[in-house]
Parts: structure tokens; C-alpha cells; sequence
């Protein structure tokens, strides 16, 4: 997972990768998604 900000202090993007495997252990897909969060700031950020 990678999380990154925006240039709204409120929002954030999270980016998780996933992967599929069949029951013989081989990687059948992968994809990626992304998604807009709202965050808190952290310690000593101003809004």
C-alpha cells in the first residue's frame, strides 16, 4: 500500500496493488487501485 497527499490538506490517495493466484500457486492477476480518502493532518500541520 502507498499512501500520498494531495494538495488538499482534507485528502489523501491510498494505492493498493493486488495480485491472484489459482490453487497451483501461479499468479493468474494483478491489478492496482486507487482511492481518495479524507485524512486528519498530522501533529503540527496546519489546515
Amino acid at each position: 500500500m502507498v499512501a500520498r497527499p494531495t494538495k488538499k490538506p482534507e485528502q489523501g490517495v491510498w494505492t493498493l496493488d493486488y495480485r491472484v493466484v489459482n490453487q497451483r500457486d501461479e499468479v493468474v492477476m494483478t491489478f492496482r487501485s486507487s482511492f481518495l480518502v479524507r485524512r486528519e493532518p498530522m501533529l503540527g500541520e496546519t489546515r
